[in-house]
């Protein structure tokens, strides 16, 4: 970003679209224990059709539910360290960035199928912002997210609860 910045002045902004590995992973082990709600469960259940994201309306019952249990799992579920558990977003989130962005079907390839159920992230950097979210980061593990990110991650936990939401 300096050696941009340098070149480019104008610049402020500065995003990534960053990969969610382990996040599939983690929403099959949660599919086991948690106590989600029958629409999530069986929503969830549609993952393992082969090219499920062909069929549109598997695929937008399973965008209404992975999205919010994404940002869950991003904002939220933290490591022995009580830090978050995806490594990609430990990296971003300590150098100063902001969880921006859940992508629907981003990546579609196997691997990213596999690993993310096709999610991708956007982490931005805004100049300005990047030495406060990394000492929020450093000092109280907060992670700084953007408000649709943090309105998805809320709508996660009512889901957990029971609750409905719109």
């Amino acid at each position: 970003m300096q050696e941009l910045s340098q070149e480019l002045p104008q610049l402020k902004y500065f995003v990534t679209l960053s990969p969610v590995p382990g996040f599939a992973q983690w929403l099959a082990e949660q599919q086991q224990e948690a106590q989600w709600p029958d629409s999530i469960r069986e929503a969830l259940d549609a993952l393992a059709t082969p090219n499920w994201q062909q069929d549109k309306a598997r695929e937008e019952r399973l965008k209404t539910a992975i999205r919010p249990l994404a940002a869950h799992y991003l904002v939220d579920q933290k490591n022995r360290h009580g830090l978050p558990l995806n490594p990609v977003a430990r990296f971003h989130l300590g150098n100063g960035a902001e969880l921006h962005r859940i992508n629907w079907l981003g990546d579609v390839s196997a691997k990213g199928m596999k690993q993310a159920a096709g999610l991708m992230v956007n982490y931005l950097y805004v100049l300005d912002d990047i030495e406060r979210n990394h000492e929020n980061y450093t000092a109280k593990a907060t992670v700084a997210c953007s408000s649709e990110v943090r309105d998805l991650a809320r709508r996660a936990r009512k889901l957990a609860k029971g609750e409905t939401t719109k």
